[in-house]
């Protein structure tokens, strides 16, 4: 067995001495086939802990129940641990299967106190290599963890490649603690996962026809920077300076050579979206709270909604060509 392996199905992966090893094509035998094997819970919820002799514990046992009836005690957390709503997890399944992304594996590590899911993405063909793309749902039921989602180019099949990924990927992943917020996040989280299975088509195309979408002009350069960095209503001096340099920042990251694609509006979706947690010069900028990594900032709150405009802006380009959706952008933003 592999390192830690409980219990589960990993599809294509009898090279790793599993015991399990078949199809997963959907989100209902994914779920069902987990749950038959007792590698996925039926039930999470809390239960104040207390001794042998009877005296109450300042933490409460996070209890685990199973379709084969068993019931354990996976760990311990305080007052305000919230543990992952299972419809929740279970409608996170259907969205990567519902983004065409391929389920490889539905298992548990570590006793079953971590919970996994993992798909494949989309493959890269480099010359004659393929360099492949997975995403990895994990669930953290020992008190200690978070729910967590990660793009790895490593695919997750035990312990030591689950470290092997939060080591080389873990930047990149998605995290929800176990607070009262926690299903409200992994529900927003769900988008992640359309996205990326967006990345490996729909995000590849929208780039390439934003590269064909050439600068021709001054003004059409002006309308860009005043979509991408607004002037407020009414602005104050303040907020015309403030703005004044944003713009500047926006063409100084459009030249830099991670950035430059050309006099195109894919230039400038990269530099706009490269200042969403960075400066001008790639310094990142500071992140508040509890994220340990670059990724949740970006997709939550101000960040995230950054990302999305952005985008949106693009969209327009894309649809009404640059000469039109320019103008359309201008009006958006004397309305």
């Amino acid at each position: 067995m592999t390192a830690n392996f409980t219990a589960g199905i990993i599809t294509n992966a009898s090279w790793h001495g599993l015991e399990v090893n078949e199809p997963l094509p959907n989100a209902t035998t994914m779920l069902t086939r987990a749950r038959d094997l007792d590698a996925w819970p039926t039930s999470v919820h809390m239960e104040d802990a207390r001794t042998t002799t009877g005296l109450a514990m300042p933490v409460k046992g996070i209890v685990v129940g199973y379709q084969s009836g068993r019931r354990i005690v996976h760990g311990v957390g305080s007052d305000q641990y919230t543990p992952l709503d299972l419809a929740v997890w279970d409608r996170t399944i259907g969205t990567a299967f519902e983004a065409g992304l391929e389920g490889r594996g539905a298992f548990a590590l570590k006793n079953g106190t971590k919970v996994l899911a993992t798909f494949g993405t989309s493959t890269l063909e480099m010359g004659r290599r393929a360099l492949k793309s997975y995403l990895c749902l994990i669930d953290d039921l020992s008190g200690s963890g978070a729910f967590q989602i990660i793009d790895s180019h490593v695919d997750v099949v035990c312990s030591n490649t689950l470290a092997m990924a939060v080591a080389e990927d873990g930047k990149r992943s998605l995290r929800a603690v176990h607070r009262s917020s926690i299903n409200q996040r992994a529900e927003q989280m769900r988008e992640a996962i359309r996205l990326c299975g967006e990345t490996g088509e729909s995000l590849r195309d929208a780039y390439l026809k934003a590269r064909d979408l050439t600068i021709t002009s001054s003004a059409q350069a002006q309308a860009l920077l005043d979509a991408f960095v607004p002037m407020p209503t009414d602005a104050t001096r303040r907020q015309t300076n403030t703005v004044k340099a944003k713009r500047a920042d926006l063409i100084v990251a459009a030249k830099t050579d991670v950035n430059k694609d050309g006099s195109n509006v894919a230039t400038m979706w990269n530099a706009a979206t490269f200042l969403v947690d960075r400066d001008a010069r790639g310094n990142p900028r500071k992140v508040r709270g509890e994220s340990q990594d670059r990724l949740t900032p970006l997709f939550f709150g101000s960040r995230g909604d950054e990302v999305r405009r952005v985008k949106r802006i693009v969209d327009t380009l894309i649809a009404s060509g640059i000469e039109r959706g320019c103008a359309q952008l201008a009006e958006a933003a004397a309305a």
